[in-house]
């Protein structure tokens, strides 16, 4: 896991939205699968499970929520609610 991290540290970005940003699709892709590979065994973490394009920084990022649970969390009008 802690190969991974450093990965992960050495390529991130800090952005305006304050999440760890991927340049593409396909560097997303390879930090996840090597993220799967590494936590395969670990039970109760959270775990990245897809990336995402960010409308705030136009990076990518990642996610352990399904798009299932993202859709799940969006009003009709496609608008996300406030955090409070």
């Amino acid at each position: 896991m802690q190969a991974v991290v450093a990965m992960s540290r050495r390529w991130r970005k800090q952005r305006a939205c304050g999440k760890t940003r991927y340049r593409d699709d396909l560097q997303a892709k390879r930090v996840l699968q090597n993220i799967a590979t590494f936590t395969a065994d670990d039970d109760g973490v959270k775990v990245p499970v897809r990336w995402y394009r960010c409308k705030g920084c136009r990076g990518v990022h990642l996610t352990s929520m399904t798009l299932e649970q993202f859709e799940a969390t969006q009003r009709p009008d496609g608008t996300e609610p406030a955090v409070a």
